[in-house]
């Protein structure tokens, strides 16, 4: 087996120990700073690590009994938004940049405005599920406030004051449940939703599949 084979093998084993640890803290329904900490134990645990690793490989320094040509971090995969978005939704990060960017380690919407529909009911419901699906997915909140969405909304030219509020109830039949009443209403977006949000991604990137 080549270097290169064992590294390739050695990659899809941290990606599968970071997918099942975020698979466990979203079970565990941890929000906030409590879920970075956890999620870093968990992904420690499953990558057999005391304290975080990073190395590159030298001849004779084993690490978990293997021979790394990469570098590995641990807190890199707690911290790094993007990353973990792509674990949460299963879609590449080449695809994601284009829709969102980390800020002050949240995600914000960055896609071009012109991949919106013109229908600003559309358009307001879409940002509204690309927004709250990624706050829950890297565990900011599990309910995004529809005052969150609003502003995201505004400043996309999408907002129809007037209908807003049932443009947004509309997301309720497919993608979200809806709780409150009027500006306290918040959003969480069921599971199929959140499938449903990675086919909305890939499209407005105009990836295929």
């Amino acid at each position: 087996m080549t270097s290169t084979d064992t590294g390739e093998q050695e990659g899809d084993a941290i990606r599968r120990a970071a997918a099942a640890a975020l698979a466990d803290v979203n079970a565990l329904a941890v929000q906030g700073d409590d879920r970075k900490v956890i999620l870093k134990a968990l992904l420690d645990a499953r990558l057999g690590v005391s304290e975080p690793v990073s190395t590159k490989h030298t001849s004779g320094q084993p690490a978990n009994g293997h021979n790394l040509d990469f570098q590995l971090s641990a807190p890199s995969a707690v911290d790094d938004v993007i990353g973990m978005l792509s674990l949460g939704l299963k879609v590449d990060r080449d695809t994601l940049e284009l829709v969102y960017a980390e800020q002050d380690r949240e995600p914000h919407v960055v896609i071009s405005a012109k991949k919106l529909p013109q229908n600003k009911a559309l358009a307001a419901r879409q940002l509204g599920q690309l927004v709250a699906a990624a706050r829950q997915v890297v565990g900011i909140e599990e309910w995004t406030s529809v005052s969150t969405i609003r502003k995201v909304v505004t400043d996309y030219g999408r907002l129809d004051g007037g209908n807003f509020a049932a443009t947004i109830q509309q997301m309720a039949d497919n993608v979200a449940v809806i709780r409150g009443k009027g500006q306290s209403r918040e959003v969480k977006i069921t599971k199929p939703g959140l499938e449903a949000t990675a086919d909305l991604i890939k499209g407005l990137a105009g990836v295929e599949g």
